[in-house]
């Protein structure tokens, strides 16, 4: 059993949201293991064929079968190996708005301690200059992750365009439950099912009390009291006395103090990466036919 769909994206766009969104529809499988990476020969960590396969195993009678690795948006031989390998399969790929994505993977590797650059622009310089001087070889890459048309036309040139949806970040933000029926109508599984599609996976937050975002995050001795506290995120929060509200309001409390969300994108950082992507975004609305000028709009 191989998959029938797949899920893709750049970094930040929303995919580990849809992926769980997906997950909870009984006649759509999903593996436990995101980013399996299978049709990606290089810069990332990937499955060997036997891994892949295993991940399927599972599968009884979903009608829907997939896997999501963001990384097949960016990557140059994906295309064709998925084409070579799974020729019907049908393909899910969310963008978002680049300077903001930009800012958001920035932020995101900072605060894990992964990205050194001291600041936002001086980072996108860099990368400017590794590729340039360098070529292929890992960086963040934040630009050429963002100038989804030289991508997606990959895809486009390859599959028929009624095997490819494309979604928007700030569609999965402002109406998830519109997506996600949609979704459902091109994966052809019953669209009447309900999501719970209100929990933010993956939320980008800046880390502001080591200790306490480590007791809620972090492996080891704190471990058992994360599982406690962590609410389930397919479930509505609870309401009324009881231990489990009290566990839910605990942990969203101590969450929303040790992590914060990150100061937004200058309007000056906004400006100046508008200016390299402008040309992509033109050239990605006329191939998607879809009016994408609050991209350029500082």
């Amino acid at each position: 059993m191989l998959p029938n769909f797949i899920i893709f994206g750049a970094p930040k766009c929303g995919t580990t949201s849809l992926y769980n969104y997906l997950q909870q529809h009984p006649q759509i499988f999903l593996p436990l293991k995101k980013e399996p990476n299978y049709f990606i020969t290089r810069d990332v960590v990937k499955s060997t064929a036997q891994d892949y396969a295993a991940l399927f195993d599972p599968v009884r009678d979903e009608k829907a079968v997939g896997e999501a690795s963001i990384h097949y948006l960016s990557s140059l031989e994906a295309p064709a190996l998925i084409k070579k390998k799974l020729p019907d399969v049908r393909l899910i790929a969310i963008l978002r708005d680049p300077a903001e994505r930009i800012h958001s993977e920035y932020t995101f590797l900072k605060s894990l301690g992964s990205e050194k650059s001291p600041d936002l622009w001086y980072a996108v310089e860099k990368e400017d200059r590794h590729l340039r001087y360098h070529g292929g070889g890992w960086a963040p890459r934040y630009v050429r992750k963002s100038l989804y048309f030289e991508q997606l036309r990959r895809y486009y040139d390859l599959f028929d365009p009624k095997q490819i949806k494309i979604y928007l970040y700030e569609d999965i933000r402002d109406n998830p439950k519109d997506v996600v029926r949609s979704a459902f109508e091109f994966l052809d599984v019953d669209q009447t099912f309900e999501v719970q599609a209100t929990y933010k996976f993956n939320e980008t937050r800046v880390i502001r009390n080591q200790a306490l975002d480590a007791l809620l995050t972090k492996f080891g001795p704190a471990n058992s009291l994360r599982k406690l506290l962590k609410p389930d995120p397919f479930k509505p929060a609870p309401e009324g006395p009881s231990f489990e509200a009290f566990t839910y309001k605990l942990y969203y409390a101590i969450r929303d103090f040790s992590r914060v969300r990150p100061q937004p994108l200058s309007s000056k950082d906004r400006a100046r990466l508008i200016e390299i992507v402008r040309e992509d975004v033109l050239q990605l609305q006329a191939l998607l036919d879809r009016d994408l000028s609050a991209w350029l709009k500082v």
